[in-house]
């Protein structure tokens, strides 16, 4: 922890009475090898002081400032300057990049606390944060009610499996229960979704199908007999299986309120 200006005061007191007890013991000895002894100090730090008491005083006592006379720091050019703004601006490189650029296209050498103090002065220390360009969420809600229904199934427990279909315009939701996911307990609840479902398939007004977008395997091929064509999506689509998926989290209601079907 650094120490207080009062604490550095009392210690630049204390080595002032300390040198002035060297002085005086010399002076009154006159033997410089018997003071250092005794103080346990050098023949050349006694030299010193007695040189600066004879020529300040008990002033000349104090510890005189050892700040350099001249910085021997490289100055900033104000091409180099430039440089390092242009290279913050338009590129928004941090200092160690900035250095490193500087050395390979330009040939100069900074030092990163110079290349810190010219942003810090030029108010560029600092980058503002870019604005997030927010995408709009592709939707995949069809227009038309009944133009495409999502099917998925899921294992409640052991011996029993739910069956959901959800119409992706209205969110319209028919599901069913089944003991075994088989070809059979899936023509089954096909047919329960053609008779539940209030929309009619707007390609054909006049049959009661629809599209099922569907897991490979959970529609049979031979439900295109009940004209329902089947549209596999990909496991790894949770957008087009999304609704369909999410109807599958409150398993307790359906599996206590039903019985299983085929």
């Amino acid at each position: 922890m650094p120490a207080s200006s009062n604490e550095r005061k009392r210690a630049a007191d204390r080595a002032v009475r300390l040198r002035l007890k060297w002085i005086a013991a010399y002076r009154e000895l006159g033997d410089a090898g018997a003071v250092c002894r005794r103080f346990g100090i050098s023949r050349p730090t006694l030299r010193k002081w007695l040189r600066r008491f004879d020529a300040g005083g008990e002033d000349g006592l104090n510890e005189l400032s050892r700040r350099p006379h001249s910085s021997p720091a490289k100055k900033v050019s104000t091409e180099a300057e430039e440089q390092i703004l242009a290279l913050r601006r338009e590129r928004r490189f941090g200092v160690k990049r900035i250095r490193a650029e500087l050395r390979r296209l330009h040939n100069v050498q900074l030092s990163p606390s110079v290349i810190h103090k010219v942003l810090v002065r030029h108010d560029l220390n600092v980058l503002p944060r870019r604005k997030r360009v927010r995408h709009k969420p592709k939707r995949y809600s069809r227009p038309v009610p009944g133009d495409r229904v999502q099917m998925d199934a899921c294992k409640i427990r052991p011996g029993l499996y739910q069956f959901t279909a959800i119409d992706d315009c209205s969110r319209y939701l028919v599901a069913g229960l089944a003991r075994r996911p088989s070809a059979a307990a899936t023509l089954a609840f096909l047919d329960q979704v053609v008779d539940e479902m209030p929309f009619a398939n707007p390609a054909h007004p006049d049959r009661p199908g629809y599209g099922v977008l569907c897991r490979d395997g959970a529609a049979p091929a031979d439900g295109r007999d009940r004209q329902v064509p089947a549209h596999p999506a990909p496991l790894a689509a949770p957008e087009r299986q999304g609704r369909a998926r999410a109807a599958h989290r409150p398993r307790g209601v359906l599996a206590d309120s039903g019985r299983p079907g085929a």
